[in-house]
């Protein structure tokens, strides 16, 4: 049996030298499978038959079926990886805070994500597998670091974590919404479209309501800085004026 199962292995990765792009094949069967499925219902065997491939290529390509299934959950956090660190060239805070809007908008409405992707991660988020920690450390967590940087520089200095974090949330929430109310959307507004110059068009709304926004919180930020600068120099003249001696005192 061990070396049946050995020759079955030795076999498709003879195939896949041959005939190559068996990862890709299987990420998209894959994908389909445990979005129409979810992760426990499908099975490699019907993700293998989907993909015209035998079963030994999972283990060759991913180890096991939960591999497989963390590499479909990052595959489009993966290509976004690109898109990012050519973002954190740009000096314009401003700029930065459109590429990203915008780069964010053409994944959850352009079509830059496969068909299937919004139905598993709906999947996921509504019951969470062990694969989640992961995704949100390897594929969220520097989207958000990359977003709480941007809104870091243009709510200036002073501004405490917790703001940066809910104007981080304010900002993102916009995008995203477009994304999670769709079929609500289209019900109450089926004249929004989401073409290419849509899209672009709703970046751009979406910047400069959230500048608008941001800039009215660095006006409180600095303010609120100054005031603290100002009570620290009246307490220290006060805390002066203490220590000093008064004339009629002398003798």
């Amino acid at each position: 049996m061990l070396d049946l199962a050995k020759r079955s292995f030795r076999k498709a990765v003879e195939e896949d030298r041959m005939q190559g792009g068996s990862r890709e094949r299987l990420l998209e069967a894959a994908g389909e499978t445990f979005a129409e499925k979810g992760f426990h219902r499908a099975s490699l065997r019907e993700i293998c038959t989907r993909a015209g491939m035998n079963v030994a290529m999972v283990k060759y390509h991913f180890g096991d079926k939960m591999g497989l299934y963390r590499e479909v959950l990052h595959a489009t956090f993966d290509a976004a990886a690109k898109a990012r660190i050519q973002r954190t060239l740009v000096a314009c805070p401003r700029q930065r805070l459109y590429d990203f809007i915008h780069d964010q908008l053409l994944r959850v409405r352009g079509g830059r994500r496969p068909p299937w992707y919004n139905r598993l991660m709906a999947r996921e988020l509504a019951s969470p597998s062990p694969a989640l920690d992961e995704l949100v450390a390897r594929g969220i967590l520097p989207v958000s670091r990359e977003l709480r940087g941007i809104v870091m520089d243009l709510l200036g200095e002073g501004a405490t974590d917790r703001e940066i974090t809910l104007h981080s949330l304010s900002v993102v929430g916009q995008s995203l919404h477009h994304h999670h109310a769709r079929a609500i959307i289209e019900r109450l507004y089926p004249d929004l479209t989401y073409t290419q110059r849509d899209i672009a068009a709703l970046a751009e709304h979406i910047v400069r309501f959230s500048l608008d926004a941001l800039d009215a919180a660095r006006k409180r930020i600095t303010e609120r800085a100054h005031g603290a600068q100002d009570n620290v120099a009246e307490r220290g003249v006060l805390h002066s004026g203490r220590d000093v001696a008064h004339p009629s005192d002398a003798g």
